[in-house]
């Protein structure tokens, strides 16, 4: 499309000298008949324009001005313009004008600046020199803020304090406001790389799968109170997981802890927790691995707080006889719970039967404990049990 230039009809005019109560005085008039000639600039080569803006109807070159010295004129591109007298009175030129220049709107133009620093960017602001847009490398756009960089664009990828490897790369704390959407795949969160404060995460029911494996410690951490949810999976076991309203990760009551350990080799006449050795006796079993039989000590695994039925039946060799005790107890974290009552004996076989429920935590260790005060010692048979009633 081409323009007009002037805006709509363009009107020309002509000086001359006129008496004004007897003095001469130079006036301008409507340039009737007269010719404009358009050349390309600086040349005296014809250069076409238009009488409508769809460049359908060419005009005449020269142009003859109509009576009041107008024309409809529509211009594109680079011209020279002369202003002639009618051939009939001499054709003298009134006027030339060169670079007469009238851009093209559908033309493909571009701006170029120089690259700029952060300090110093070459797109900037008379209120903020030191604010806007450079470019610090070869295919490189960065945004700077008080002389410093706040945002790279890199090989198709977009850095915030940095120099991005990913399609959005962000250096320091991140805070994100209001809803946002990760599809299928793309969220991953190294060691350390993310801290949810309270309130800051909500997974809608069937939302988010999270994976990890709880043996792994640390794998995932979450604050108290920070959120409630379900869904997720131990690699481990297949099994769901909740946390609970203490931020806990607790299995979902379809896996409980709990364990049965017998002892089974010769008599035990060191002080300490006695070892039951074996849980793979006809109906033993150690879920999860949370008895260690080389050490006789059962602990509450991460995501397994919460209320357990503990029972053992302890059978001690008194060789010494029955009026000196033999010293079992229940320890819970290394201290005594429960010790039951002594009575002089008479014989030397004496047994301990332990059956209580107890509150315990993640990490908190239960064991039974021998102080070998006595000649002879706990023997085999004995046996020790825990299991999670919720």
């Amino acid at each position: 499309m081409a323009n007009v230039a002037p805006p709509g009809l363009a009107t020309f005019t002509y000086p001359t000298s006129v008496l004004v109560g007897g003095v001469p005085t130079i006036v301008q008039l409507p340039a009737a008949g007269y010719r404009l000639f358009t050349y390309d600039a600086g040349t005296a080569t014809p250069r076409t324009t238009w009488s409508n803006a769809g460049e359908t109807v060419a005009n005449a070159n020269p142009i003859i001005l109509d009576a009041n010295g107008q024309a409809q004129i529509f211009y594109r591109g680079n011209y020279k313009l002369e202003l002639r007298a009618p051939a009939a009175i001499g054709g003298a030129v009134i006027w030339t004008v060169d670079n007469f220049n009238v851009p093209d709107p559908t033309a493909s133009t571009s701006i170029q600046f120089a690259n700029g620093t952060a300090a110093t960017p070459s797109i900037r602001f008379a209120q903020a020199t030191s604010s806007g847009l450079y470019s610090p490398a070869a295919n490189q756009v960065a945004m700077s803020v008080s002389g410093v960089q706040a945002m790279l664009w890199a090989a198709g990828n977009v850095g915030i304090g940095g120099t991005p490897t990913q399609k959005l790369d962000v250096f320091g704390t991140a805070r994100i406001q209001g809803t946002t959407t990760i599809s299928t795949g793309g969220l991953t969160v190294t060691a350390g790389g993310a801290t949810i404060t309270a309130g800051g995460l909500t997974i809608a029911a069937g939302g988010a799968a999270i994976t990890g494996n709880s043996t792994v410690a640390g794998n995932l951490a979450v604050s108290a109170g920070t959120f409630t949810s379900r869904g997720f999976v131990d690699n481990a076991t297949a099994a769901a997981w909740n946390i609970d309203s203490g931020g806990r990760l607790k299995n979902n009551g379809s896996t409980q802890y709990g364990f049965a350990a017998r002892r089974i080799t010769s008599t035990q006449t060191t002080a300490g927790a006695i070892v039951f050795q074996d849980t793979a006796f006809a109906g033993g079993f150690n879920r999860s691995s949370v008895y260690n039989t080389s050490t006789g000590v059962f602990t509450v695994p991460v995501g397994g707080a919460g209320i357990y039925l503990i029972t053992a039946n302890v059978v001690v060799n008194n060789t010494s006889g029955g009026a000196t005790d033999p010293g079992v107890s229940l320890n819970v974290n290394g201290g005594p719970v429960l010790k039951p009552p002594f009575s002089t004996s008479t014989g030397t076989g004496m047994t301990y039967a332990f059956t209580v429920v107890l509150s315990l935590a993640d990490g908190n260790t239960v064991s039974v404990v021998y102080d070998a005060s006595v000649s002879g010692g706990v023997v085999v048979g004995s046996s020790f049990s825990a299991w999670q009633l919720g």
